[in-house]
């Protein structure tokens, strides 16, 4: 059998679209076009095909050199024969012209169709909601009016490079319709075929359109974008967060591997798309809530200085910095020069191509960064991350020491014994600190294992609270602790602020630099307003950005801390918090003596690996045990975090870290107790819950017979609390003021609703247990 011409094209392609097993008609042309090869086809591909894709008939009919082709393999030839309307299938002479094409029809085929999915490659895929219609006809226009490949071949190649990327992908007939309306004439702003000529030979503007002015085939280089021509384009290797600086004799024509050649001329959209398709090369540029960001290493100070910042942020790209990255990666280049004379001079980006770039807010091939650690963490499914670099899998990127990573131990197959020891080693930590409760040193191991699994878990994480009944007590160093081993540094602490303006500010930098650990430290007098209770209830942050009209959209993924010495609690934070209460029973705490750790920070140091592995451990056995129920009841917002961090330390046999969580609501709301004791004793004003108006209650209480009950004191004085009012009169306003606030609020087992009967006008009030007794539907 004659041997057919060599053509790397056609076999790439049939190594791409067929499936095992192989037919043999395949085979031995695979054989025929490179003979001695030894391939065997993928493991994983779907079922035998029944038929050729059209577009890869397209490259049998541009195999031959000459237009003629030498006698194909039987199998082939049937398959053909059998594809074909005629029932007999021989391959289209290359020499035969198109009169519908303004191009020269007898170009490769195969060359063709490689252009047409690289510059596919850089075209945004089709969102549904964000004009995906459009996005998609005019893919669409490109591959089968551009290129003039038909309805069919565009089809194929639409169905196979473009429709996987789309969201939703579109169905076969909604797919062929587009296919249709694009080989449609009218408002065509292009001859057809324009896009299709390699060489560009031999074109005049305007001969074959209207319009005037460069060719937008001059602007489709073939293998300028390093993309694979079948599939689609993937994200290179993970690379050092700092790029290589580019030495002094590398110029931007010197050849960079990843160097794309873009023409600039009047056709806008076409460099912009390639100067956007470029920018997957960068490796410290990513996109992040819409935006493109890059990382930087925020290093302060030479080596033998006593203070280093090695932290690495993540910034927003800026049009002068995106500008100098394009030049990275792309050689811009404009046309000048008469007709007879035209070439390439070097350009530089024009500040609109910069500016489009800029705020496209799709970046096809980019990567996508969700946030840098500078730990191992752990991943939904259990496993480490534990390989420094960019992990696919997560969008994160991890930038721990080589010595830390290679000197943590996390047992193979850990389980319940190694995890229940992993606790016992942790908790040796803060052996020194006087926790009141068994609860709050469960709440200290919680807030330690939260930012190892923030993202094995979906929602918000609460806040960690680290409260004192003394300045002296050690608040900042247990939470410093946490720190030390997480980091291996202590907290950049920060002042809370009272503004809830300013606080907002500050949450949307923090989103934005994806900080991950944030410590409010030293609280003083009200700890909370609304800026923080939404920050802690969210996972997302969207804010208008500072100095400008535009709204930043990031993930928030901080952990978040804060200390004080008795703070006063106050509105809806204290439902976010895990609150750790420490109390010492000496007049100066801060001289103490005759710890087993008498250096805590140097001892943290030296066996932070091992702490590490140790938190590593708990949560790794715990997810990878398949998250042992542990009947824990509900809270909120915060059922992922509940799951992974509340469940394992249950699981270990501690203490559920939220269980005194209700001493800390009643604290930071006085009035809820002072009610509560009003509600207790409604029976002795009201045995017969007729119902009482507020002035009712007052009179009760407060007139001169009622002052010498002494077993109303304690009524007397939850009112006091509750108006904080001298005169009669007053505390009835206030009182029936408290009343409608908390209204059906079931507290201590009971609650304050209307009795459905009014005195004088006024509203009386009744104490109830039981909502089926209830005259009003609670609210």
């Amino acid at each position: 059998m004659a041997r057919c011409p060599s053509n790397a094209r056609l076999s790439t392609f049939i190594r791409a679209e067929v499936d095992p097993p192989v037919p043999v008609y395949v085979q031995k042309l695979i054989d025929d076009i490179n003979p001695g090869a030894s391939w065997t086809p993928p493991a994983n591909r779907g079922s035998d095909p029944a038929t050729l894709p059209p577009y890869l008939k397209a490259q049998l009919d541009a195999a031959s050199p000459n237009g003629t082709w030498p006698p194909l393999p039987s199998e082939v030839q049937n398959l053909l024969d059998a594809a074909s309307p005629t029932g007999h299938y021989e391959p289209r002479p290359r020499a035969a012209a198109t009169t519908s094409r303004h191009h020269d029809a007898g170009q490769d085929e195969g060359a063709v169709i490689e252009r047409t999915v690289s510059y596919l490659a850089t075209l945004p895929e089709a969102v549904s909601g964000s004009r995906g219609s459009t996005a998609a006809m005019k893919a669409a226009r490109v591959v089968c009016w551009g290129f003039d490949l038909g309805e069919d071949v565009g089809y194929e190649i639409l169905a196979a490079h473009y429709n996987p990327r789309c969201q939703p992908p579109w169905s076969e007939s909604e797919l062929r319709k587009k296919c249709r309306d694009a080989m449609d004439p009218k408002g065509a702003p292009w001859p057809r075929g324009h896009l299709r000529d390699a060489d560009r030979d031999g074109y005049t503007p305007g001969k074959s359109s209207t319009r005037t002015g460069p060719h937008p085939a001059d602007l489709i280089i073939p293998g300028l974008l390093g993309y694979d021509p079948v599939t689609p384009p993937v994200p290179p290797e993970p690379a050092p967060l700092t790029p290589e600086p580019t030495p002094p004799q590398q110029t931007r024509n010197s050849g960079h591997t990843h160097r794309a050649r873009v023409r600039l001329t009047e056709v806008e959209y076409l460099a912009n798309d390639a100067a956007a398709a470029a920018l997957r090369h960068l490796p410290d540029v990513f996109h992040r809530g819409g935006q493109l960001v890059r990382t930087i290493d925020a290093e302060a100070g030479e080596e033998n200085h006593i203070w280093r910042d090695t932290s690495t942020r993540i910034v927003p790209v800026s049009q002068a910095t995106l500008r100098d990255r394009l030049t990275r990666v792309v050689n811009f280049v404009k046309e000048t020069g008469s007709d007879a004379a035209r070439q390439d001079v070097p350009a530089t980006p024009p500040d609109p191509l910069v500016k489009a770039v800029l705020d496209r807010g799709r970046w096809p091939g980019l990567r996508p960064l969700h946030a840098i650690v500078d730990h191992p963490v752990v991943r939904p499914d259990g496993s480490v991350l534990a390989n420094p670099g960019y992990d696919p899998a997560t969008a994160l990127y991890l930038v721990a020491g080589s010595a830390l990573l290679n000197a943590i131990e996390i047992p193979a197959e850990p389980g319940h014994t190694e995890a229940s020891q992993a606790a016992r080693d942790l908790l040796h930590v803060v052996a020194d600190f006087p926790f009141s409760r068994d609860a709050y040193r469960a709440a200290w191991l919680a807030a330690l294992l939260t930012p190892f699994a923030r993202f094995a878990f979906r929602g918000p994480a609460p806040l960690f609270l680290f409260d004192a009944n003394s300045p002296g007590v050690g608040k900042s160093l247990v939470a410093n602790t946490i720190a030390l081993i997480i980091t291996g540094k202590n907290f950049a602490t920060s002042d809370y602020v009272h503004d809830p303006n300013e606080m907002r500010k500050r949450i949307t930098a923090i989103a934005d630099e994806g900080d991950r650990m944030v410590l409010f430290d030293n609280v003083e007098g009200r700890f909370g307003n609304r800026p923080l209770c939404i920050a802690l209830t969210s996972d997302t942050w969207k804010d208008r950005e500072l100095g400008k009209n535009s709204h930043v959209v990031a993930p928030l993924v901080a952990t978040w801390y804060a200390t004080g010495n008795n703070p006063q609690v106050v509105g809806d934070i204290a439902r976010r918090i895990v609150h750790t209460r420490m109390v010492s029973g000496e007049d100066q705490p801060d001289e103490r003596q005759g710890f087993v750790h008498a250096d805590l920070r140097s001892w943290v140091q030296e066996s932070r690996p091992r702490l590490v592995a140790a938190a590593l451990t708990i949560l790794t056995a715990y997810i990878r045990n398949g998250c042992p129920a542990s009947n824990l009841k509900p809270w909120g917002d915060y059922i992922g975090w509940s799951r992974i961090i509340r469940g394992a330390l249950v699981w270990v046999g501690l203490p559920d870290p939220i269980e005194t969580k209700g001493e800390l609501r009643e604290s930071a709301n006085p009035t809820l107790g002072a009610l509560q004791s009003v509600l207790a004793g409604w029976d002795r004003i009201d045995p017969n819950h007729d119902g009482l108006t507020a002035n009712q209650v007052v009179k009760k209480l407060f007139s001169p017979s009622a002052l010498e009950d002494t077993t109303l004191d304690d009524l007397r004085d939850a009112v006091d609390a509750l108006t904080g009012e001298e005169t009669h009169a007053k505390k009835a306003g206030g009182l029936g003021y408290k009343f409608r606030m908390y209204k059906n609020r079931r507290l201590g087992g009971m609650f304050i609703e209307t009795s459905g009967k009014q005195h004088h006008g006024l509203v009386k009030w009744v104490a109830r247990n039981d909502y089926a007794a209830s005259t009003v539907l609670p609210d």
